[in-house]
């Protein structure tokens, strides 16, 4: 999973989506048990309206750090916007911006 705020002056979001594109088309990707139905998808999720700090939308960071976390070590999580990315990439829907 890659999350980019759009706003981001130090590591510009395109090559965020155009790393994740390359990883779509032949890298070695270890699927999220939480999102069994995504096996190998590569999510990506935009953070609209923050920057390279993560700072303005900080609970929002943290939110999908910690759904990315318990996913990641096959925990029970109320589905949120981790969960929904993967589910997007893997029936190739467009990444979800929040």
């Amino acid at each position: 999973m890659l999350a980019h705020g759009d706003r981001d002056t130090v590591t510009d979001p395109r090559a965020t989506l155009a790393y994740a594109e390359r990883a779509r088309h032949g890298a070695v990707r270890v699927p999220s048990r939480g999102a069994r139905d995504s096996a190998g998808a590569v999510a990506v999720i935009e953070v609209a309206g923050d920057g390279h700090a993560m700072l303005r939308r900080a609970a929002l960071w943290h939110r999908l750090a910690v759904e990315l976390t318990l996913l990641s070590l096959d925990r029970r999580t109320t589905p949120g916007p981790v969960t929904d990315a993967f589910a997007r990439a893997a029936d190739g829907s467009p990444r979800p911006v929040l």
